[in-house]
């Protein structure tokens, strides 16, 4: 195993490799906030691109880390194992490379060998404990608004705090690192099944002392201040330390979004995100052009990146944030990123909670 000064430095390093258009801010630059989180991911967790490229704004990076930290990380109704191993298959749910190989690492990282070989070649249906081969089944029809088992969930009532969270955790994540890093860390140069299993096995192996660590739920609360849970993410408030982490990623991101994103691309696609019903947005991009008329040619750079990060981030590519930056900085390009992935993970996790018939039908569906 790496040295434990050393072990940081290659996480930072590894997940940054295929990163694109920002670079995250180093540890040894790290100042008050940005600091206290960087200390509590490397005590707890592991340094990463996807965590450190929010650090352009510290409360949002401190509620993207909290949340992180309270719904996915520290054990409660679900074990912290698996939560994570949920976040896997939400990552091939929506296409998200970077995430599953990373994610997956994790639960090699948990010497659950097995469910980490199943859900590498897709085969959650092989899964022989029911209630654990269910919750993937559950994960895999996020986007499936007919499925039968969003109406019947495999979890209880306060279990869907957590659940869900993940589903909303990882659809962030998802959509954040397929617009920031252009593949997965972990792909071998050649196709080889083998190769890829010595990868996974040996990052596992890395990261075993942080993954079989048990965090107490709650130590994050504290870097912000309280913050109101908004209407459609009520859904969290039967658990006091995820409503209260949800909630505080919320403000941050919306204060930032307030400061960084022009108003009239926030209304924009709010509306969009609100009427979207979660099918895929086909192979052209032919369906972003009418969204753009009549607005300059800022606010249309803007709205279209956004729209591709909430809708379609696969189809994310070099001349779109070209466009953008014409405009704005990279400030203004993580901020405007991270409020479409969370304003379309938000969407999603409405429909999610509404249909487990636990909460007020309908109070969840719109995103405000």
């Amino acid at each position: 195993m790496l040295p434990k000064f050393i072990k940081p430095r290659f996480f930072d390093a590894l997940s940054n490799m295929t990163g694109r258009y920002v670079q995250p801010e180093p540890y040894h630059k790290a100042e008050g906030l940005v600091k206290k989180v960087y200390d509590q991911v490397i005590d707890e967790f592991f340094i990463n691109a996807p965590m450190t490229t929010h650090a352009v704004s510290p409360e949002m990076l401190a509620g993207v880390w909290m949340a992180e930290r309270e719904i996915v990380l520290t054990d409660n109704h679900l074990s912290r194992e698996d939560k994570e191993a949920l976040g896997v298959t939400i990552s091939q749910v929506n296409s998200c490379a970077y995430c599953e190989d990373l994610m997956n690492s994790v639960v090699y990282g948990a010497n659950e060998l097995e469910l980490a070989e199943q859900m590498r070649y897709h085969k959650q249906d092989e899964i022989t404990d029911e209630r654990t081969r269910l919750l993937h089944a559950w994960a895999q029809s996020v986007y499936d608004q007919d499925a039968e088992i969003l109406y019947q969930p495999p979890f209880t009532h306060d279990e869907a705090p957590e659940v869900i969270g993940v589903a909303m955790m990882l659809s962030y994540f998802n959509r954040y690192a397929q617009v920031f890093f252009s593949g997965s860390p972990l792909a071998t140069p050649i196709s080889s099944t083998t190769l890829k299993s010595i990868l996974y096995r040996l990052t596992g192996v890395e990261l075993r002392e942080s993954v079989l660590r048990r965090l107490r739920p709650g130590r994050s609360i504290g870097l912000l201040g309280p913050a109101d849970l908004p209407q459609d993410l009520q859904w969290a408030a039967g658990n006091s330390t995820i409503s209260a982490a949800i909630s505080r990623w919320a403000s941050a991101v919306e204060k930032a979004a307030s400061a960084h994103v022009p108003q009239r691309v926030r209304e924009v696609v709010k509306n969009e995100i609100k009427s979207w019903q979660g099918a895929p947005m086909g192979l052209s991009r032919a369906w972003l052009t009418p969204k753009t008329v009549g607005l300059n040619q800022a606010n249309a750079a803007a709205v279209r990146l956004a729209l591709l990060t909430a809708l379609s981030p696969e189809q994310m590519s070099d001349d779109i944030i070209d466009a953008y930056k014409e405009h704005y900085n990279d400030t203004a390009l993580v901020v405007t990123v991270s409020w479409s992935a969370f304003m379309a993970s938000k969407r999603v996790t409405g429909w999610l909670a509404d249909k487990t018939g636990y909460f007020d039908q309908h109070q969840y569906a719109v995103a405000s």
